[in-house]
């Protein structure tokens, strides 16, 4: 994981695509801003053409026992602090085994809590057999 800085901010900000950045250590600008109506897809689409899929858990997921969390880099989702108050736009940071590692905001206030998680699972090119 190589810390990405996001670029822009408020409702079109990109927080999220600086995680990804983070994760992929890749540059800010080769990942697309994934936000309003449809992101999810998008993301998927974008993630299957580096062999990766996204794997969404709520934090409150039933299989997720309390105390634990996803191993290695993931991405957490929640509501953070801007200006001294609880932004009304959730925020993504990238955390690793379940605590934050970087905050893509140069503020670097994190995440109040942390309401979901995103696990980026390679996959596999399956051989087919006759």
């Amino acid at each position: 994981m190589i810390p990405v800085d996001q670029t822009s901010f408020g409702p079109d900000g990109n927080c999220f695509s600086a995680c990804v950045a983070s994760i992929l250590e890749l540059p800010i600008d080769a990942v697309p801003p994934f936000h309003g109506d449809g992101w999810w897809a998008r993301f998927v689409d974008w993630c299957a053409g580096r062999d990766l899929y996204p794997i969404f858990i709520p934090r409150d997921h039933d299989t997720l026992q309390p105390g634990r969390a996803p191993g290695g880099f993931t991405m957490v989702g929640g509501p953070c602090m801007r200006n001294g108050e609880r932004s009304p736009r959730l925020h993504e940071c990238v955390a690793l085994d379940g605590k934050i590692v970087h905050d893509p905001n140069p503020c670097r206030n994190g995440l109040i809590e942390i309401k979901d998680f995103i696990v980026l699972v390679p996959l596999a090119k399956i051989e087919s057999r006759r």
